[in-house]
């Protein structure tokens, strides 16, 4: 009874989240994830390896949602529905792997499939993505070898094989990963070596070993790979540079700016400092009693490598310089949200069952119902104050017939998103233009609107876009909660 309880609520995790925050169902889908969709919809290769305009963010959603798209004939915002959330599970359930109690995995289930509001960016952009493949490349890994059983295993090199491809696909989905990828594959030549008793710079050890060779041209490929798919791709403005220490000092004010506003509920929602008091409440003393026991390297493995890869993170987020440009945004931290928690549920499954640990798995339930909930209060009554799927209200535009969309870069591709065969949208010649192909299929439809946005104070009656003259045909009007115009080409 108890098993089938803890499936059933797992189940019902997952398929809430699904119909909360997929794109089919997001209340603040947005034109970012528009382009994914669009993407899947004309998916070429191998000009749409990475996000359009750009040379990072591989399109692994777009390539694997051919298969209902193509094959089953679903909707491109349903394949992008469905891809995207297929990952994430099989990234929850590889994760999972790592903690021994039910209590921890549930606890997780909320963490990854319902994060509070500053986290969201895990179930909608490239990091979530970039993490659950990780977690399953680290699954494939996560099994003691010896040499006896590495010379018969097949499953073996299958194991090891499958890690590097998954791996490589997580350095392509963001270049972030590249970090992660060389903590990770450190960390387990120096366990596999010390498995075997081996110092770390034994010679034979390492020719003997098929990991190291596997690890070697796994290596070799994945780098190769990723040159060549960003050669293909758009150079966009260079976010690797290191900061300079006024700059890293700058970030690191508002970092600890945004967490005292937290702490002193100087921010929208509230349950957002809820949320934080509760998570020093839950995370110290676990610190403290940890650090009490004896402290064993191989049963920390993993709570190593999450700590460690929260930390390294953490240090480039303050000492980028595209970080700075863009405000220290909430969602260059989902990396370090995934690996303390992960790190932290580890550390509790090897706390001694005692009525403290109890008293903190009680808190740790309450931490991260109160977090998921911030989110969905935050959508319902801050932003957007609504919970209906932004997809839903966009699918007014279908009642215009084929129709070419011209309006600011927020507004226009997620009109052409859920509609693509219909409706075909660009952002105007001013704004980030996506895909300059869009452009010319604008000007070839019957019918071409304009959405003021925040572009247009008014609705002139002549406008010059991309070269073409437009001349106003009539009044605007209101749909799927924006204002349009209709205009006639002249030439």
């Amino acid at each position: 009874m108890k098993t089938l309880l803890y499936s059933f609520s797992i189940i019902f995790i997952i398929v809430s989240s699904f119909f909360l925050y997929s794109s089919n169902y997001f209340a603040d889908f947005n034109s970012d994830d528009a382009i994914t969709v669009l993407m899947l919809h004309d998916f070429k290769l191998p000009g749409d390896l990475y996000f359009w305009q750009q040379d990072r963010y591989g399109s692994i959603i777009p390539l694997a949602g051919q298969f209902f798209f193509k094959v089953f004939h679903i909707s491109a915002l349903t394949s992008e529905s469905i891809t995207h959330y297929l990952i994430l599970i099989a990234g929850y359930l590889a994760f999972c792997t790592l903690f021994k109690s039910r209590w921890n995995r549930f606890a997780f289930a909320i963490v990854w499939f319902f994060p509070p509001i500053r986290q969201i960016d895990l179930l909608r952009f490239n990091l979530g993505i970039e993490y659950s493949l990780i977690a399953m490349a680290i699954f494939f890994l996560n099994v003691k070898q010896t040499s006896r059983t590495y010379k018969k295993n097949v499953s073996y090199h299958f194991r090891v094989i499958t890690a590097m491809i998954l791996l490589t696909a997580s350095a392509w989905v963001s270049d972030l990963a590249i970090l992660t990828i060389t903590l990770l594959l450190s960390f387990q030549v120096f366990f596999f070596l010390k498995d075997r008793g081996s110092g770390l710079f034994n010679y034979r050890t390492f020719i003997t070993t098929p990991e190291i060779y596997y690890i070697l041209t796994g290596l070799a490929s994945g780098i190769s790979f990723i040159a060549y798919a960003k050669s293909t791709g758009v150079k966009a403005a260079s976010y690797s540079a290191f900061a300079e220490f006024g700059t890293i000092m700058d970030s690191l004010k508002i970092f600890f700016r945004t967490i005292l506003d937290f702490l002193l509920f100087r921010v929208h929602d509230p349950l957002t400092g809820v949320y934080s008091y509760l998570i020093l409440i839950l995370v110290l003393p676990v610190i403290f009693m940890y650090l009490k026991k004896k402290f064993i390297l191989h049963d920390n493995k993993w709570m190593l490598f999450f700590i460690f890869d929260g930390i390294l993170i953490l240090f480039l987020i303050f000492s980028s310089h595209w970080v700075n440009l863009n405000g220290v945004a909430r969602r260059y931290f989902v990396s370090i949200y995934i690996s303390f928690w992960v790190a932290f549920l580890i550390a509790l499954d090897r706390l001694e069952l005692s009525k403290f640990k109890k008293a903190i798995q009680t808190i740790l339930i309450i931490t991260v119902i109160i977090g998921g909930a911030g989110t969905i209060y935050t959508l319902k009554y801050i932003f957007p104050k609504t919970l209906k799927p932004k997809a839903e209200i966009v699918k007014e535009f279908r009642t215009l017939g084929k129709a070419g969309i011209i309006a600011d870069y927020w507004s226009s591709y997620i009109v052409s998103a859920v509609s693509p065969d219909q409706i075909v949208a660009t952002a105007h010649d001013k704004a980030i233009v996506r895909n300059k192909d869009f452009v010319k299929k604008v000007f070839e439809q019957p019918g071409i609107y304009i959405i003021n946005g925040s572009w247009l104070k008014t609705y002139p009656d002549t406008l010059v876009q991309f070269g073409h003259v437009l001349i106003k045909g009539g009044e605007q009007f209101r749909i799927g909660n924006s204002n349009v115009c209709k205009y006639r080409l002249i030439r």
